[in-house]
């Protein structure tokens, strides 16, 4: 009883030190923590075959988890090609109040856990820790899948979004008009230093006049049948191509030149309706859906 006693002040002082330093041997085992179901659970991440500076930084995932900042990326020579499943969301501290995040993953070759930690998570700022994009030189396998669908296909340019097509010259850009009509050739999972990739492939594309470029795939870029009617008219279709608005074009024509608007002012009386939309600072007013007068239109 007397040796029990003894060893109590030990074990405390022990579970002390553990608390404040971290103790490995209470951990759970790289794999087994409480995973919280998450958004990607169940799809398959493929570690991409090619990408600016992955040679160099890796990939922005780690084999042990992260109880610490002090990560090493996954090194692409080994991991290229090789592809994870989606466990879900796990936690692992809580500093400040602010949980410490992380997706887990399970590597489909070697059943090896996978971690790519997620940036400290504060409720104040309203972005939830399931709000994060894929490491970078990485893509889900699903996506791709459906993409590739538009190979040989053509689509639309959303000139709202999308203004001019990348090339691998980083001092090279192709203008292209609104709605132009763009080839699909291929899909890539290339990535460019130059090239602000908000999306996770680039679409590769054959315009008009038979120049080829890229950009990086968004669904609100592109429209996929032309959203140009001929029965608005030759003016209204050159004004919408040059992203302009003209007086008398349709609100679907409006729409499509300058995009949604951030706000719609209804006016009904009992002899017309009218409308004014809201761009910016620019003011567009349209009687019986047509556009009747614009105010403050540099945009």
């Amino acid at each position: 009883m007397i040796k029990k006693l003894m060893k109590l002040p030990l074990l405390a002082a022990a579970l002390g030190g553990c608390l404040l330093a971290g103790c490995a041997g209470l951990q759970p085992e790289p794999g087994s923590e409480a995973v919280k179901a998450h958004p990607w659970t169940g799809r398959v991440l493929v570690f991409g075959t090619e990408g600016y500076m992955l040679d160099v930084l890796g990939y922005e995932a780690s084999l042990i988890p992260p109880r610490s900042w002090l990560i090493t990326n996954l090194p692409f020579k080994t991991w290229k090609g090789r592809k994870a499943k989606v466990e879900g969301l796990v936690l692992f501290a809580v500093d400040n109040d602010r949980p410490h995040h992380a997706i887990r993953l399970r590597a489909i070759d070697s059943g090896q856990p996978i971690y790519v930690p997620l940036p400290v998570w504060n409720p104040d700022a309203g972005i939830p820790p399931e709000i994060y994009n894929i490491p970078k030189g990485t893509y889900f396998e699903d996506d791709i899948k459906k993409l590739r669908s538009l190979e040989g296909t053509t689509i639309w340019a959303n000139g709202t979004t999308l203004k001019n097509l990348w090339t691998a010259n980083s001092q090279v850009a192709i203008p292209i008009d609104n709605a132009e009509a763009l080839r699909v050739i291929q899909i890539s999972t290339e990535t460019f230093a130059h090239v602000d990739a908000a999306g996770t492939f680039l679409v590769v594309v054959k315009n008009q006049r038979g120049k080829t470029g890229f950009f990086p795939f968004q669904e609100e870029s592109i429209y996929r049948q032309n959203p140009i009617k001929q029965s608005w008219g030759k003016e209204v279709v050159e004004c919408v191509k040059k992203r302009n608005v003209c007086m008398g074009m349709p609100a679907e024509a409006l729409e499509v030149s300058w995009g949604k608007p951030k706000e719609i002012n209804r006016t009904v009386t009992s002899v017309s309706n009218s409308e004014q939309w809201i761009y910016g600072g620019t003011y567009v007013y349209l009687k019986s859906g047509r556009v009747d007068a614009w105010q403050d239109s540099s945009r």
